[in-house]
């Protein structure tokens, strides 16, 4: 019955001027149904470059997330570096100043010794200086020897008696 009346109510001829045109509502729906067809492939593309950008910024999103959580990383090493390189450095600039006190006392301690009882001498008051800081040796002079060591030797304070390296002893007086 639907179809009865869909069949009853189909549109009927136009007439212009008398005559019946439909040969040209023939070519008006052939070009409406070439736009509609145009339209659709234009559709049908720009979805599928959607789809392809939308991927893409997925992965550029994941990259950009990676990177960053990378330089974060890069940061927090840098600073974690810079904060123990400071640490470096104000403990040398003490060390560097115990040393200088240690190598003036040191200095001091072996002029007076020397005018007191002859004392040995070393070429390098610097490393005289480094090894009393960090071994405590006992330098000896020519003629006085430590106990288990002869003569200009150094014990370490490792139990090891060994001539000191570059030592030049002066003459005892």
């Amino acid at each position: 019955m639907a179809r009865a009346r869909t069949a009853a109510r189909a549109p009927r001829p136009v007439v212009w001027g008398g005559a019946f045109c439909i040969e040209e509502l023939c070519q008006k729906r052939e070009e409406l149904c070439r736009q509609i067809q145009q339209e659709e492939d234009e559709k049908q593309r720009l979805q599928s470059e959607v789809r392809q950008l939308t991927e893409k910024l997925a992965r550029v999103n994941e990259n950009l997330a990676r990177k960053i959580a990378s330089r974060n990383e890069f940061d927090r090493t840098i600073a974690e570096t810079e904060a123990a390189y400071l640490k470096i450095l104000e403990s040398s600039q003490t060390l560097l100043s115990v040393l200088k006190r240690e190598a003036g006392n040191l200095t001091k301690g072996t002029a007076s010794e020397q005018k007191s009882s002859g004392a040995a001498s070393f070429h390098c008051l610097g490393c005289q200086a480094a090894v009393a800081q960090l071994h405590q040796p006992q330098v000896t002079s020519p003629g006085r020897s430590p106990p288990g060591g002869g003569p200009g030797s150094v014990l370490t304070g490792y139990g090891e008696n060994r001539p000191w390296p570059g030592s030049v002893p002066l003459p005892a007086p």
